[in-house]
Protein backbone atom coordinates (compact mmCIF):
# COMPACT_ATOMS: atom_id res chain seq x y z
CA UNK A 1 0.00 0.00 0.00
CA UNK A 2 1.22 3.52 -0.82
CA UNK A 3 0.49 6.63 1.22
CA UNK A 4 0.62 10.34 0.51
CA UNK A 5 1.85 13.12 2.77
CA UNK A 6 2.79 16.78 2.45
CA UNK A 7 6.08 17.91 4.03
CA UNK A 8 5.95 21.11 6.01
CA UNK A 9 6.35 24.17 3.82
CA UNK A 10 6.02 22.20 0.56
CA UNK A 11 3.33 22.67 -2.07
CA UNK A 12 3.17 19.20 -3.63
CA UNK A 13 2.19 15.90 -2.06
CA UNK A 14 4.78 13.16 -1.61
CA UNK A 15 4.16 9.46 -2.24
CA UNK A 16 5.66 6.68 -0.09
CA UNK A 17 5.53 2.92 -0.59
CA UNK A 18 7.56 -0.21 0.15
CA UNK A 19 9.32 -2.65 -2.17
CA UNK A 20 11.14 -5.90 -1.53
CA UNK A 21 14.75 -5.94 -2.72
CA UNK A 22 17.07 -8.86 -2.00
CA UNK A 23 14.72 -10.03 0.72
CA UNK A 24 14.63 -6.65 2.45
CA UNK A 25 11.75 -4.22 2.80
CA UNK A 26 12.85 -0.87 1.27
CA UNK A 27 10.91 2.39 1.59
CA UNK A 28 10.55 4.47 -1.61
CA UNK A 29 9.44 8.10 -1.87
CA UNK A 30 8.73 10.32 -4.84
CA UNK A 31 7.06 13.66 -5.41
CA UNK A 32 3.62 13.46 -6.97
CA UNK A 33 4.28 16.73 -8.79
CA UNK A 34 0.84 18.03 -7.81
CA UNK A 35 -0.86 19.90 -4.97
CA UNK A 36 -4.12 18.00 -5.66
CA UNK A 37 -4.41 15.28 -3.00
CA UNK A 38 -6.87 13.18 -5.01
CA UNK A 39 -4.55 13.14 -8.04
CA UNK A 40 -1.62 12.29 -5.75
CA UNK A 41 -3.56 9.36 -4.25
CA UNK A 42 -4.39 8.00 -7.72
CA UNK A 43 -0.74 8.15 -8.63
CA UNK A 44 0.16 6.48 -5.33
CA UNK A 45 -2.15 3.61 -6.25
CA UNK A 46 -0.20 3.07 -9.48
CA UNK A 47 3.08 2.93 -7.57
CA UNK A 48 1.56 0.41 -5.16
CA UNK A 49 0.31 -1.73 -8.04
CA UNK A 50 3.72 -1.67 -9.73
CA UNK A 51 5.34 -2.70 -6.44
CA UNK A 52 2.94 -5.63 -6.14
CA UNK A 53 3.67 -6.76 -9.69
CA UNK A 54 7.39 -6.71 -8.97
CA UNK A 55 6.92 -8.58 -5.69
CA UNK A 56 5.05 -11.41 -7.42
CA UNK A 57 7.42 -11.63 -10.40
CA UNK A 58 5.17 -10.08 -13.01
CA UNK A 59 7.82 -7.52 -14.03
CA UNK A 60 10.82 -8.70 -16.06
CA UNK A 61 14.42 -7.61 -15.69
CA UNK A 62 14.25 -5.32 -18.73
CA UNK A 63 11.35 -3.38 -17.26
CA UNK A 64 13.18 -3.02 -13.96
CA UNK A 65 16.27 -1.82 -15.79
CA UNK A 66 14.29 0.76 -17.72
CA UNK A 67 12.63 1.92 -14.55
CA UNK A 68 16.08 2.41 -13.06
CA UNK A 69 17.24 4.39 -16.10
CA UNK A 70 14.14 6.56 -15.76
CA UNK A 71 15.51 7.81 -12.45
CA UNK A 72 18.93 8.61 -13.87
CA UNK A 73 19.49 12.35 -14.49
CA UNK A 74 19.44 13.34 -18.16
CA UNK A 75 22.99 14.71 -17.90
CA UNK A 76 24.22 11.18 -17.14
CA UNK A 77 22.53 9.81 -20.26
CA UNK A 78 24.07 12.60 -22.33
CA UNK A 79 27.52 11.84 -20.96
CA UNK A 80 27.09 8.14 -21.76
CA UNK A 81 26.03 9.06 -25.30
CA UNK A 82 29.12 11.25 -25.73
CA UNK A 83 31.32 8.37 -24.58
CA UNK A 84 29.66 6.05 -27.09
CA UNK A 85 30.40 8.51 -29.92
CA UNK A 86 34.02 8.70 -28.81
CA UNK A 87 34.26 4.91 -28.67
CA UNK A 88 33.02 4.69 -32.27
CA UNK A 89 35.96 6.82 -33.37
CA UNK A 90 33.98 9.88 -34.43
CA UNK A 91 35.99 13.05 -34.90
CA UNK A 92 36.10 15.66 -32.14
CA UNK A 93 34.37 18.12 -34.48
CA UNK A 94 31.49 15.72 -35.13
CA UNK A 95 31.08 14.91 -31.45
CA UNK A 96 31.12 18.57 -30.46
CA UNK A 97 28.49 19.50 -33.05
CA UNK A 98 26.27 16.51 -32.27
CA UNK A 99 26.34 17.03 -28.52
CA UNK A 100 25.66 20.75 -28.90
CA UNK A 101 22.57 19.99 -30.97
CA UNK A 102 21.34 17.29 -28.58
CA UNK A 103 21.89 19.24 -25.35
CA UNK A 104 20.23 22.32 -26.86
CA UNK A 105 17.19 20.28 -27.84
CA UNK A 106 16.99 18.57 -24.43
CA UNK A 107 17.23 21.91 -22.62
CA UNK A 108 14.80 23.74 -24.91
CA UNK A 109 12.24 20.91 -24.67
CA UNK A 110 12.63 20.64 -20.90
CA UNK A 111 13.47 16.92 -20.90
CA UNK A 112 14.65 15.99 -17.40
CA UNK A 113 13.91 12.25 -17.59
CA UNK A 114 13.69 9.76 -20.45
CA UNK A 115 9.94 9.44 -20.06
CA UNK A 116 9.51 13.11 -20.93
CA UNK A 117 10.95 12.76 -24.46
CA UNK A 118 7.99 13.38 -26.77
CA UNK A 119 7.87 14.02 -30.54
CA UNK A 120 5.63 17.09 -30.41
CA UNK A 121 8.07 18.90 -28.12
CA UNK A 122 10.96 18.23 -30.48
CA UNK A 123 8.83 19.36 -33.43
CA UNK A 124 8.11 22.62 -31.62
CA UNK A 125 11.84 23.03 -30.91
CA UNK A 126 12.74 22.59 -34.60
CA UNK A 127 9.95 24.95 -35.63
CA UNK A 128 11.41 27.56 -33.30
CA UNK A 129 14.82 27.16 -34.93
CA UNK A 130 13.27 27.68 -38.37
CA UNK A 131 11.42 30.76 -37.15
CA UNK A 132 14.70 32.18 -35.83
CA UNK A 133 16.09 32.12 -39.36
CA UNK A 134 18.09 28.89 -39.49
CA UNK A 135 18.11 27.08 -42.82
CA UNK A 136 16.17 23.87 -43.42
CA UNK A 137 19.46 22.02 -43.83
CA UNK A 138 20.72 23.19 -40.44
CA UNK A 139 17.41 22.29 -38.81
CA UNK A 140 17.56 18.84 -40.40
CA UNK A 141 21.01 18.34 -38.91
CA UNK A 142 19.72 19.37 -35.47
CA UNK A 143 16.75 17.02 -35.80
CA UNK A 144 18.98 14.16 -36.96
CA UNK A 145 21.18 14.63 -33.90
CA UNK A 146 18.34 14.36 -31.37
CA UNK A 147 16.79 11.45 -33.32
CA UNK A 148 20.12 9.61 -33.18
CA UNK A 149 20.23 10.14 -29.42
CA UNK A 150 16.72 8.72 -29.04
CA UNK A 151 17.59 5.72 -31.21
CA UNK A 152 20.73 5.11 -29.14
CA UNK A 153 18.66 5.12 -25.93
CA UNK A 154 16.35 2.48 -27.37
CA UNK A 155 19.09 0.28 -28.87
CA UNK A 156 20.94 0.28 -25.57
CA UNK A 157 17.91 -0.82 -23.57
CA UNK A 158 17.38 2.47 -21.78
CA UNK A 159 13.91 3.01 -23.25
CA UNK A 160 11.27 0.52 -24.41
CA UNK A 161 10.77 2.31 -27.75
CA UNK A 162 12.44 4.93 -29.91
CA UNK A 163 10.37 7.92 -28.87
CA UNK A 164 11.26 10.03 -31.93
CA UNK A 165 11.04 7.39 -34.66
CA UNK A 166 7.96 9.09 -36.13
CA UNK A 167 9.81 12.34 -36.89
CA UNK A 168 11.23 12.74 -40.39
CA UNK A 169 13.65 15.18 -42.00
CA UNK A 170 12.40 17.88 -44.36
CA UNK A 171 14.40 16.73 -47.39
CA UNK A 172 12.12 18.49 -49.89
CA UNK A 173 12.46 21.77 -48.03
CA UNK A 174 16.24 21.36 -47.91
CA UNK A 175 16.41 21.16 -51.70
CA UNK A 176 14.51 24.44 -52.11
CA UNK A 177 16.14 26.31 -49.23
CA UNK A 178 19.80 26.31 -50.26
CA UNK A 179 21.52 29.15 -48.39
CA UNK A 180 25.03 28.51 -49.72
CA UNK A 181 25.11 27.86 -53.47
CA UNK A 182 28.61 27.18 -54.78
CA UNK A 183 29.90 27.22 -58.30
CA UNK A 184 32.81 25.48 -59.95
CA UNK A 185 35.98 27.19 -61.11
CA UNK A 186 36.40 27.50 -64.85
CA UNK A 187 39.80 26.73 -66.37
CA UNK A 188 40.86 30.39 -66.51
CA UNK A 189 40.00 30.98 -62.85
CA UNK A 190 41.78 27.84 -61.73
CA UNK A 191 44.93 28.71 -63.67
CA UNK A 192 45.08 32.22 -62.21
CA UNK A 193 44.43 31.01 -58.66
CA UNK A 194 47.28 28.48 -58.84
CA UNK A 195 49.59 31.02 -60.46
CA UNK A 196 48.82 33.66 -57.82
CA UNK A 197 49.46 31.21 -55.00
CA UNK A 198 52.69 29.92 -56.55
CA UNK A 199 54.10 33.43 -56.89
CA UNK A 200 52.64 34.60 -53.59
CA UNK A 201 54.49 35.19 -50.37
CA UNK A 202 54.49 32.85 -47.36
CA UNK A 203 51.30 33.29 -45.37
CA UNK A 204 50.83 31.96 -41.84
CA UNK A 205 53.82 29.68 -42.25
CA UNK A 206 52.66 28.15 -45.54
CA UNK A 207 54.66 28.95 -48.67
CA UNK A 208 53.12 30.00 -51.96
CA UNK A 209 54.20 26.84 -53.86
CA UNK A 210 52.74 24.65 -51.08
CA UNK A 211 49.41 26.47 -51.39
CA UNK A 212 49.49 26.05 -55.16
CA UNK A 213 49.95 22.29 -54.75
CA UNK A 214 47.19 22.25 -52.15
CA UNK A 215 44.77 23.75 -54.67
CA UNK A 216 45.97 21.45 -57.47
CA UNK A 217 45.55 18.34 -55.36
CA UNK A 218 42.11 19.48 -54.18
CA UNK A 219 40.83 19.85 -57.73
CA UNK A 220 42.45 16.54 -58.83
CA UNK A 221 41.02 14.46 -55.96
CA UNK A 222 37.98 16.26 -54.58
CA UNK A 223 39.43 15.97 -51.05
CA UNK A 224 38.01 18.23 -48.38
CA UNK A 225 40.29 20.70 -46.62
CA UNK A 226 40.56 18.64 -43.42
CA UNK A 227 41.38 15.56 -45.49
CA UNK A 228 44.11 17.41 -47.38
CA UNK A 229 45.57 18.59 -44.08
CA UNK A 230 45.81 14.98 -42.86
CA UNK A 231 47.95 13.74 -45.75
CA UNK A 232 51.51 12.54 -45.19
CA UNK A 233 54.11 11.40 -47.69
CA UNK A 234 53.08 7.81 -46.86
CA UNK A 235 49.54 8.65 -48.03
CA UNK A 236 50.75 8.75 -51.65
CA UNK A 237 51.31 5.70 -53.84
CA UNK A 238 52.45 7.53 -56.96
CA UNK A 239 54.04 4.58 -58.75
CA UNK A 240 51.07 2.26 -58.48
CA UNK A 241 48.77 1.24 -61.32
CA UNK A 242 46.87 3.47 -61.00
CA UNK A 243 48.63 5.98 -58.73
CA UNK A 244 46.55 6.78 -55.65
CA UNK A 245 46.23 9.04 -52.64
CA UNK A 246 44.71 7.65 -49.42
CA UNK A 247 42.82 9.50 -46.69
CA UNK A 248 42.81 7.46 -43.49
CA UNK A 249 39.52 6.52 -41.85
CA UNK A 250 40.22 8.87 -38.91
CA UNK A 251 39.89 11.87 -41.25
CA UNK A 252 37.48 10.60 -43.90
CA UNK A 253 33.89 11.76 -43.65
CA UNK A 254 32.85 8.17 -44.44
CA UNK A 255 34.93 6.84 -41.50
CA UNK A 256 36.87 4.45 -43.71
CA UNK A 257 40.10 4.55 -45.69
CA UNK A 258 39.41 6.40 -48.94
CA UNK A 259 41.76 5.42 -51.75
CA UNK A 260 41.45 7.96 -54.56
CA UNK A 261 43.06 7.31 -57.98
CA UNK A 262 44.79 10.23 -59.72
CA UNK A 263 46.03 10.86 -63.25
CA UNK A 264 49.49 9.37 -64.00
CA UNK A 265 50.82 12.63 -65.49
CA UNK A 266 49.75 14.53 -62.38
CA UNK A 267 51.31 11.83 -60.19
CA UNK A 268 54.66 12.32 -61.94
CA UNK A 269 54.62 16.05 -61.23
CA UNK A 270 53.52 15.46 -57.65
CA UNK A 271 56.31 12.95 -57.04
CA UNK A 272 58.96 15.54 -57.88
CA UNK A 273 57.49 18.04 -55.43
CA UNK A 274 57.03 15.49 -52.62
CA UNK A 275 60.73 14.64 -52.63
CA UNK A 276 61.42 17.78 -50.59
CA UNK A 277 58.60 17.27 -48.10
CA UNK A 278 59.29 15.86 -44.58
CA UNK A 279 58.34 12.19 -44.33
CA UNK A 280 57.07 12.31 -40.73
CA UNK A 281 54.80 15.36 -40.80
CA UNK A 282 51.81 16.62 -42.78
CA UNK A 283 52.45 17.44 -46.43
CA UNK A 284 50.32 20.56 -46.03
CA UNK A 285 50.85 22.10 -42.55
CA UNK A 286 47.59 24.04 -42.45
CA UNK A 287 47.34 26.92 -39.96
CA UNK A 288 44.27 27.83 -37.91
CA UNK A 289 41.52 29.27 -40.14
CA UNK A 290 43.16 28.09 -43.39
CA UNK A 291 40.34 29.63 -45.44
CA UNK A 292 42.05 32.98 -44.86
CA UNK A 293 44.89 31.75 -47.11
CA UNK A 294 42.47 30.96 -49.92
CA UNK A 295 40.74 34.35 -49.66
CA UNK A 296 44.07 36.16 -49.93
CA UNK A 297 45.13 34.07 -52.94
CA UNK A 298 41.87 34.49 -54.83
CA UNK A 299 41.93 38.26 -54.26
CA UNK A 300 45.49 38.32 -55.59
CA UNK A 301 44.48 36.14 -58.56
CA UNK A 302 41.66 38.47 -59.53
CA UNK A 303 43.87 41.55 -59.24
CA UNK A 304 46.59 39.92 -61.38
CA UNK A 305 44.05 38.83 -63.99
CA UNK A 306 42.59 42.34 -64.27
CA UNK A 307 46.06 43.91 -64.61
CA UNK A 308 47.13 41.36 -67.22
CA UNK A 309 45.67 43.41 -70.07
CA UNK A 310 46.84 46.82 -71.26
CA UNK A 311 43.57 47.52 -73.04
CA UNK A 312 41.49 49.93 -70.95
CA UNK A 313 38.15 48.71 -72.25
CA UNK A 314 39.09 45.10 -71.61
CA UNK A 315 40.34 45.95 -68.13
CA UNK A 316 37.03 47.67 -67.39
CA UNK A 317 35.16 44.63 -68.67
CA UNK A 318 37.19 42.36 -66.40
CA UNK A 319 36.50 44.53 -63.37
CA UNK A 320 32.78 44.27 -64.05
CA UNK A 321 32.84 40.50 -64.65
CA UNK A 322 32.26 37.71 -62.12
CA UNK A 323 35.55 35.99 -62.92
CA UNK A 324 37.35 35.10 -59.65
CA UNK A 325 34.76 36.94 -57.56
CA UNK A 326 34.10 35.15 -54.28
CA UNK A 327 30.37 35.86 -54.78
CA UNK A 328 28.96 36.31 -58.28
CA UNK A 329 25.91 38.26 -59.43
CA UNK A 330 23.71 35.20 -58.83
CA UNK A 331 24.90 34.91 -55.24
CA UNK A 332 26.96 31.76 -55.85
CA UNK A 333 30.13 31.38 -53.83
CA UNK A 334 33.64 30.59 -54.97
CA UNK A 335 35.54 29.29 -51.95
CA UNK A 336 38.01 26.62 -50.91
CA UNK A 337 35.32 23.93 -50.94
CA UNK A 338 34.60 25.05 -54.49
CA UNK A 339 37.71 23.12 -55.57
CA UNK A 340 35.98 19.89 -54.52
CA UNK A 341 32.87 21.19 -56.26
CA UNK A 342 34.98 21.69 -59.40
CA UNK A 343 36.35 18.15 -59.25
CA UNK A 344 32.89 16.57 -58.98
CA UNK A 345 31.47 18.86 -61.66
CA UNK A 346 34.22 17.75 -64.03
CA UNK A 347 33.54 14.09 -63.24
CA UNK A 348 29.83 14.49 -63.99
CA UNK A 349 30.57 16.45 -67.19
CA UNK A 350 32.93 13.70 -68.35
CA UNK A 351 29.98 11.41 -68.98
CA UNK A 352 30.90 9.00 -66.17
CA UNK A 353 28.06 6.79 -64.95
CA UNK A 354 26.12 7.75 -61.84
CA UNK A 355 27.84 4.96 -59.92
CA UNK A 356 31.35 6.02 -60.95
CA UNK A 357 30.57 9.67 -60.22
CA UNK A 358 29.32 8.70 -56.76
CA UNK A 359 32.46 6.66 -56.00
CA UNK A 360 34.86 9.40 -57.12
CA UNK A 361 32.88 12.02 -55.21
CA UNK A 362 32.81 9.66 -52.21
CA UNK A 363 29.11 10.27 -51.68
CA UNK A 364 26.78 7.81 -49.96
CA UNK A 365 24.30 7.63 -52.85
CA UNK A 366 24.27 8.49 -56.59
CA UNK A 367 21.27 10.72 -55.90
CA UNK A 368 23.39 13.04 -53.80
CA UNK A 369 26.00 13.37 -56.54
CA UNK A 370 23.69 13.77 -59.51
CA UNK A 371 21.12 15.83 -57.60
CA UNK A 372 23.58 18.38 -56.30
CA UNK A 373 25.67 18.58 -59.48
CA UNK A 374 22.89 18.21 -62.06
CA UNK A 375 23.67 21.70 -63.36
CA UNK A 376 26.96 20.30 -64.63
CA UNK A 377 25.05 18.16 -67.14
CA UNK A 378 22.95 20.91 -68.71
CA UNK A 379 25.54 21.93 -71.29
CA UNK A 380 26.26 18.29 -72.11
CA UNK A 381 22.56 17.59 -72.53
CA UNK A 382 22.18 20.61 -74.77
CA UNK A 383 25.13 19.45 -76.86
CA UNK A 384 23.50 16.04 -77.19
CA UNK A 385 20.30 17.64 -78.47
CA UNK A 386 22.24 19.33 -81.27
CA UNK A 387 23.23 15.90 -82.58
CA UNK A 388 19.59 14.85 -83.06
CA UNK A 389 17.97 15.26 -86.48
CA UNK A 390 15.81 18.32 -86.87
CA UNK A 391 12.03 18.26 -87.28
CA UNK A 392 10.93 18.57 -90.94
CA UNK A 393 9.28 21.86 -91.75
CA UNK A 394 5.66 22.02 -92.88
CA UNK A 395 5.45 21.30 -96.63
CA UNK A 396 3.16 22.24 -99.44
CA UNK A 397 0.67 20.08 -101.30
CA UNK A 398 3.12 18.55 -103.78
CA UNK A 399 5.45 17.42 -100.99
CA UNK A 400 2.58 15.94 -99.08
CA UNK A 401 1.57 13.99 -102.18
CA UNK A 402 5.12 12.68 -102.53
CA UNK A 403 5.15 11.66 -98.90
CA UNK A 404 1.88 9.80 -99.38
CA UNK A 405 3.26 7.89 -102.34
CA UNK A 406 6.47 7.03 -100.52
CA UNK A 407 4.82 5.75 -97.36
CA UNK A 408 1.64 4.34 -98.81
CA UNK A 409 -0.50 6.35 -96.38
CA UNK A 410 -3.11 8.97 -97.01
Amino acid sequence: MATVYKPKGKRNWMIAWYEIEEGKRVRRTVSSGTADKRAAMELAGKYATDAAYKRHGFVDAATRRMAAYEKVPMDDHLQAYRESLEAKGNTAKHIKGTMRSVTTAVSDCGFETLGEIEPHKVTAHIRGLRDSGLSVRTCNKRLQAIKSFSRWLWRNGRTRTDALVSLSLDTAGERTDRRCERRAFDDTELAWLIRAAEKGKTRRGMSGPARAWLYRLAVQTGFRLSELGSLKVSSFNLHGDPPTVTVSAAYSKRRRDDVQPIRPDFADELADWLQDRPSDGPVFPLPDKPHVLFKADIRSARARWIRDTADRAERRRRRDSDTLRTVDAAGRRLDMHGLRHTFITRVVQSGASARVSMELARHSTPTLTIGRYAHAQLHDLTAALHTLPGTPAATGGQDRQATTQATGTA
